[in-house]
């Protein structure tokens, strides 16, 4: 089956903006690009093989991949996958004790929102630079 190309379990999957790709991230840092016509591979990136990426985003109607990491240490990280680049081109430290358990996207491709394991604090980030823009806190909500 084509979703079965890495011999670690998936931990996400997204489709682009425009539904031809779809992105699956692997239990061992592998995220894998699809065309979802042809249902062949158009990319590999890798992020750190000791993490798990929880969330998994294309940015707007770009073929940019935002990646939710859990290093499994008190520093979580959102990153960002541009195609030609395996690595990160984008990557930022979330604050220490920041337990991330997935990410959202506006409709834009502007805004990434930061979901918290626990606490009511909700970063939002620049999906380009992925600089804090505000934060929300939902504790008074």
């Amino acid at each position: 089956m084509w979703l079965r190309r890495e011999a670690s379990a998936a931990t996400n999957v997204a489709v682009s903006g425009d539904g031809t790709r779809a992105a699956v991230a692997y239990r061992n840092g592998v995220i894998q690009e699809w065309d979802i016509i042809t249902l062949q591979p158009t990319a590999t990136y890798q992020a750190n093989p000791s993490s798990v990426i929880v969330g998994l985003a294309y940015q707007g109607k770009t073929y940019n991949i935002l990646a939710a990491i859990n290093r499994n240490t008190s520093v979580d990280a959102v990153q960002r996958f541009v195609p030609g680049k395996t690595m990160p081109d984008v990557s930022v430290n979330l604050p220490t004790g920041f337990e991330i358990r997935d990410l959202g996207i506006d409709p834009k491709g502007e805004r990434v929102y930061v979901y918290p394991q626990f606490g009511p604090r909700i970063p939002v980030l620049d999906a380009t630079s992925l600089e804090e823009i505000t934060n929300r806190d939902f504790s008074q909500a």
